[in-house]
């Protein structure tokens, strides 16, 4: 979910952000609730529809070339993994990988997204490895 001002005067502080992320609603939902969370400032609310897991198993897919690696890393299935890139591809509007028989390897635009998702997904990785140490 991504939450825009309507116009650069209107302000909307980190604060009453992360108060709508926490709600668990979305889109015309949180709207609603905008001053029940104390924000005055009109704001329009777009829901991707896409998750973290879709990233994810976007990630590991990408990580191993290969959609069946991906499902045992994530403890799933190969049909799963397909599926839920399908579903981001269809959402993205794009091919995120080539696929053949060898396995899959990152389109233009796969390799774009990539180099963003796997920076967020190695900083998560250190910071768990930095907790748990």
């Amino acid at each position: 979910m991504v939450l825009k001002d309507h116009s650069p005067d209107d302000k909307i502080t980190a604060a009453a952000k992360a108060k709508f992320l926490d709600t668990g609603y979305t889109g015309a939902s949180l709207q609603k609730i905008a001053e029940h969370v104390g924000v005055t400032a009109p704001c329009r609310f777009i829901d991707t529809g896409r998750s973290y897991d879709s990233y994810r198993v976007f990630y590991y897919a990408a990580k191993y070339k290969s959609f069946s690696k991906a499902a045992a890393a994530l403890y799933n299935t190969q049909p799963n993994v397909t599926r839920i890139i399908r579903r981001l591809e269809a959402e993205l509007d794009c091919a995120l990988f080539f696929r053949s028989a060898q396995g899959v390897r990152l389109t233009p635009e796969g390799e774009k997204i990539f180099a963003h998702i796997a920076i967020a997904f190695e900083n998560i990785e250190a910071a768990e490895a930095e907790v748990s140490s």
